[in-house]
């Protein structure tokens, strides 16, 4: 409790000197408050290094430039788009591409200050996950109640309280399960780390244990196979080490263990992945077109998708014209599940590359792709790791059409360019290894 108070005062006096601290705290617990967050960031930002000074900077990290870039060809597609209303509306979801670049630019962050930016994300997605789980335990036992007294309720999900979307009705699984997966390459970096206690070992064995369970209540199947990489990467980082300490090693491999099945000895898991593995990729072999099961639908939105592409494939439908494409599209064809529900292309490369063409796919390509080269080059793991993490994530959600997923990724690359243009002007890696 102490420790918590600590880091509660300790957390408001670093918001005071580096507000970006706020944002990675409140991104996994108070999403609504963000906003306010990061403008309070930007203008103490630009008020301590001038807006001149800001641009001059932006000038010279050409790093910022892949995410100004893909902002840029968003902002482009407004005007070539039909729904005016949604296309803005789009933008002001990718602002934070335009954002964030501005608010990390010319800030030269320490080991330090790293460690205390992730360890304010570890705060923030543990009380979040305290929060859901009394929640989840309240909802459930006051449905016991309402079952043996004859209570009529509106639904009944049962034990669903402790899963996916019913387990965290603030924030969508996925993203959470995202943020979860750059807490635990932090945490299982410091278990690697030789100069940490025997003490602070097992807290960081023990934070990590329930960051699995956290993942397996969320249920995103690609978080979980995330997770199992995690684990699976800086397992064998331990293992190719020249000297290592070989007390890490059982730890390392015991929560690998656990993280493998938490993933697949679970009867609910088996079943979602049992149906991904079954399921023919293919509108053909898909019988009922009106489905809204996640594997099956996510083909259905995948083909239309496609179909757009082949017949926008230079510049797109437009930023603010795709949704009202595909809604055409499920329409035609039948998918009344994915109609009903307003889905998008659930695949953030196939999205962008149907809304704004081959310019912007390659553009969010060249991103994901240069910042996981640069933080490979400098020996930063948990960058790499949480760049293939982001990567792979995106090929089953559109994570850049919200903002949940806007404001981490756009923060995380941003974080990315302003450690690359440390590397290379000290050209050491001492400072911004995690």
């Amino acid at each position: 409790m102490t420790k918590l108070k600590d880091f509660t005062f300790l957390l408001f006096k670093e918001f005071k000197s580096n507000p970006v601290i706020g944002i990675f705290f409140f991104l996994p617990l108070f999403p609504k408050i963000l906003p306010l967050v990061i403008i309070f960031a930007l203008i103490n930002s630009i008020s301590t290094f001038g807006f001149s000074e800001k641009i001059n900077q932006l000038k010279s990290n050409k790093s910022f430039w892949f995410i100004l870039l893909f902002f840029l060809l968003y902002f482009v597609g407004v005007f070539y788009s039909g729904n005016q209303r949604y296309a803005w509306q789009d933008i002001e979801k990718k602002l934070s591409f335009l954002v964030m670049p501005f608010l990390f630019v010319g800030i030269n962050y320490t080991k330090t200050q790293y460690n205390k930016f992730f360890s304010a994300l570890l705060y923030g997605v543990m009380l979040s996950f305290l929060y859901c789980e009394i929640q989840a335990i309240y909802n459930y036992s006051y449905e016991m109640y309402a079952r043996r007294n004859n209570i009529i309720l509106d639904y009944y999900p049962n034990t669903n309280f402790f899963y996916t979307s019913y387990f965290c009705p603030f924030l969508h699984h996925s993203y959470f399960s995202l943020y979860v997966c750059l807490v635990q390459a932090f945490l299982l970096n410091k278990l690697l780390d030789l100069k940490e206690t025997f003490l602070k070992k097992l807290n960081l064995i023990f934070i990590l244990c329930l960051s699995i369970l956290l993942q397996y209540q969320l249920l995103s199947k690609a978080g979980l196979i995330s997770t199992v990489f995690i684990f699976a990467f800086f397992s064998i980082k331990l293992l190719v080490k020249s000297s290592f300490n070989r007390k890490i090693l059982l730890p390392v491999f015991v929560l690998f263990a656990i993280a493998l099945v938490a993933s697949f000895q679970s009867q609910k898991l088996k079943s979602n992945f049992q149906h991904v593995f079954t399921t023919n990729l293919s509108v053909q072999h898909i019988k009922d077109l009106s489905t809204t099961e996640s594997s099956e639908v996510r083909v259905l939105v995948w083909s239309s998708t496609l179909d757009l592409i082949s017949k926008n494939w230079l510049f797109g439908t437009g930023t603010g014209d795709l949704k009202d494409e595909l809604l055409n599209d499920y329409k035609q064809k039948g998918f009344t599940g994915a109609l009903e529900k307003k889905l998008n292309s659930h695949n953030q490369y196939l999205q962008t590359f149907a809304a704004i063409g081959i310019f912007g796919f390659l553009s969010l390509l060249a991103m994901i792709i240069y910042f996981s080269y640069c933080s490979l080059r400098s020996k930063n793991f948990v960058f790499f790791v949480v760049c293939v993490v982001i990567a792979f994530n995106l090929l089953f959600e559109s994570m850049l059409e919200v903002q949940a997923g806007t404001i981490f990724i756009a923060m995380f690359f941003s974080l990315i360019a302003s450690a690359t243009k440390k590397t290379q002007k000290l050209n050491t890696q001492s400072e911004v290894n995690i």
